[in-house]
């Protein structure tokens, strides 16, 4: 008999297929923060240029993603790190859309080592457009898709990396730097209590499921 599973659900069985994880324990460790999107209150350089390192990480069917220059601990971009709750970048991306991209979820359970540290900080992936419609992100709650709005591109947000199911609308050459790493936990809760202050009304939370 065919399981009739919602999406989130079907991703959260994939996730425990291929990487023998309890779903339901993880949920339940973090089920107090629920909070899945925020727009975020920092200032985005609109002179800023963005350097590669010489490799080109992929080119998938959804993205062109290229490997952000970490040259003398990524000074170049001081003027955005500074600003954000990481105190150690794992990853750094420059990201330019191709075309629809399909329900995921960011985080890799691939690797586990830091699964703790990211749940316990969630949403802990900061997402930064700096081109591209407001509306073209589309997350599922728990209950139904949605779609959240962004006040104005560029813009920065936060998304939860371990339980947001999101998917994008085919927004032509959408271009993103995409970040997470160890988070200083602060500065972290900071941001996100001063965002929650200027943009609360456009944040997303998840709706218990389980």
């Amino acid at each position: 008999m065919t399981e009739n599973l919602n999406p989130f659900e079907q991703t959260c069985k994939l996730i425990d297929e291929a990487y023998n994880l309890s779903v339901k324990e993880l949920l339940a460790g973090t089920k107090k923060n629920k909070l899945l999107f925020i727009p975020l209150d920092i200032t985005i350089s609109l002179n800023a240029t963005y350097s590669f390192e010489s490799r080109l990480l992929a080119r998938q069917n959804y993205w062109t993603t290229n490997i952000i220059d970490k040259k003398n601990n990524y000074e170049e971009y001081s003027w955005l790190l500074s600003q954000l709750g990481i105190e150690k970048v794992h990853a750094f991306f420059h990201k330019t859309q191709q075309c629809r991209v399909e329900q995921h979820i960011d985080y890799s359970f691939k690797d586990s080592s830091n699964l703790i540290h990211v749940t316990e900080n969630e949403p802990a992936g900061y997402h930064v457009v700096l081109k591209g419609e407001v509306d073209s992100l589309e997350i599922y709650d728990g209950d139904t898709w949605v779609t959240p709005i962004l006040p104005y591109t560029p813009c920065a947000y936060l998304l939860n990396m371990t339980e947001c199911v999101h998917r994008l609308k085919d927004d032509p050459d959408r271009t993103t730097l995409y970040l997470n790493g160890r988070i200083d936990s602060t500065k972290h809760t900071e941001l996100i209590e001063r965002s929650l202050l200027k943009f609360g009304n456009l944040a997303v939370y998840r709706k218990d499921i389980i």
